[in-house]
């Protein structure tokens, strides 16, 4: 990172998001933003503020695992100890920075009882996971939610066990008592798909409840054509398939040999380009043409999705060496994104939509009998503790106000293993500050690397980097992109 960069990353008076990816120091950036915070306290303890108020509990860091949220803890208790004894910070003096000079060293007595507080509370951070977190806030009002606060939060290993037998019972029940919900599935899928796609949708509930509401709200018919209009790209069709139809009619003429792969694959392609243009729809007719035609031909790697490297066929089959057919294939890679292409949605996507309905009203009875399940044990597992934390904020706004109150500083490190749920937690404080003075609100630091931030099933959503970038901007903070070389500070 540049020395500009981090000066501006340890500005406390306003809101940062730091896009960079692994190595750029955006975790190195947290840590001593922090001790910027620590530093600036001292400051206002030395003019006279409120002990509560630069309490360093006041700081907030959320990260996404145990093994991450020790590491940032054992990090900034290091820097803190380090200024607290009256040394440098080594990276800092190497970038030029006078850091924390007043933590470092100040004769003033407030500042002194401040740096004292400092060390015999430090233990007491606010440096947790996002579950622990709100596992803090849901016991501290559960009678708000008729939540017992006792509840015991299972681990991954007693999730995925507690999970697994009940879902069976379910199952084997199901199929005792009302065979003919089964029977209408397996017709499509076998009975391990959809106790695996059971277990798959309950465990990632977290992403999929606002989705599974999205295909309940909707019929079949504008469930697809709503697919096709957010996921077809946007595309030259006309040009490529007129320019496959000449590459076609100029084929039978310089393939000596029909058997050859490059021209079975060309006529298979041919064939199939007159059965899709009986579609009427101008869209649905632009993804056939990818789904049902590109993606299916030899062009492309069953293995993993991708474009070959060049076209099939022997050269010595065709009089221009295959020339014209390498050149279309080239002209397609570079109009249509390989990504975007595997994207398209095709006839095995329209054929799932009236399975995914029954599969979606299977889960939610599901739901319904392990959620009573859960209760009478008093056990929560991750996800729920999640949605019920979401469910507690979103419903009072109180809550809300009274949480936010306690924290003028919230950093988030790794922000690309969010989601949308988690991240809905941690803005809706954000949003919540109520202060008599309006420059005194919560001022928020997100660290996080774009490119990780690819849709992963249990975790990131790019939408969501995007959603916290522009809060911030609106809030009168700053982006900035740590992507540059960070060897100088290590």
């Amino acid at each position: 990172m540049s020395h500009h960069n981090l000066e501006r990353a340890l500005n406390c008076d306003r809101s940062i998001f730091i896009q960079a990816c692994a190595g750029a120091g955006k975790t190195f950036a947290l840590t001593k933003r922090y001790g910027a915070i620590l530093n600036h306290f001292a400051e206002e303890a030395a003019a006279g503020k409120a002990t509560e108020e630069i309490d360093p509990r006041r700081i907030l860091v959320i990260t996404f695992t145990k093994k991450a949220a020790g590491e940032m803890a054992t990090r900034i208790y290091q820097d803190v100890s380090r200024l607290l004894s009256g040394e440098e910070i080594p990276e800092m003096v190497k970038q030029g920075i006078d850091f924390c000079p007043t933590l470092r060293h100040s004769d003033s007595l407030a500042v002194q009882a401040f740096t004292a507080h400092l060390k015999d509370t430090f233990s007491q951070h606010a440096i947790s996971t996002i579950d622990s977190f709100c596992s803090g806030i849901l016991r501290e009002f559960a009678h708000r939610i008729d939540l017992d606060p006792q509840f015991t939060g299972m681990d991954d290993a007693q999730s995925k066990q507690l999970l697994a037998l009940h879902l069976d019972h379910q199952l084997k029940t199901l199929a005792a008592e009302r065979p003919e919900v089964l029977d209408a599935l397996i017709s499509d899928i076998s009975i391990y798909n959809i106790h695996d796609s059971l277990k798959t949708m309950y465990g990632h509930r977290e992403i999929l409840r606002d989705y599974f509401d999205y295909i309940e709200s909707r019929d079949d018919h504008t469930v697809w054509q709503e697919w096709l209009q957010r996921y077809t790209p946007d595309y030259d069709h006309e040009t490529l398939i007129q320019d496959f139809e000449t590459l076609w009619k100029n084929a039978q003429e310089n393939c000596k040999n029909p058997e050859d792969a490059l021209y079975q694959i060309l006529q298979s392609m041919h064939d199939q380009l007159k059965i899709i243009r009986a579609y009427t729809n101008p869209l649905e007719f632009r993804a056939a043409f990818l789904s049902e035609i590109i993606r299916p031909s030899a062009l492309i790697k069953k293995k993993d999705g991708t474009f070959k490297a060049s076209c099939p066929g022997n050269k010595g089959n065709w009089k221009d060496k295959k020339k014209e057919a390498q050149i279309w294939f080239d002209q397609l890679q570079v109009i249509v994104n390989i990504q975007a292409l595997n994207a398209t949605p095709g006839p095995e996507d329209k054929r799932i939509i009236p399975l995914l309905r029954s599969l979606i009203a299977l889960y939610r009875e599901f739901d319904l009998y392990y959620s009573e399940i859960k209760k009478k044990q008093n056990v929560l597992d991750f996800s729920d503790i999640i949605l019920y934390t979401r469910q507690l904020l979103d419903d009072f706004p109180d809550i809300r106000k009274q949480i936010a109150r306690r924290y003028r500083h919230v950093m988030v490190d790794e922000f690309q293993d969010t989601n949308p749920v988690r991240w809905n937690i941690i803005k809706s404080i954000f949003q919540s500050t109520n202060y008599a003075n309006s420059t005194d609100t919560i001022k928020l630091f997100i660290v996080g690397d774009r490119k990780q931030s690819i849709y992963r099933f249990n975790n990131a959503d790019v939408t969501v980097m995007n959603d916290a970038e522009a809060l911030i901007r609106e809030q009168g903070g700053e982006v900035l992109d740590f992507n540059a070389i960070v060897s100088c500070l290590l």
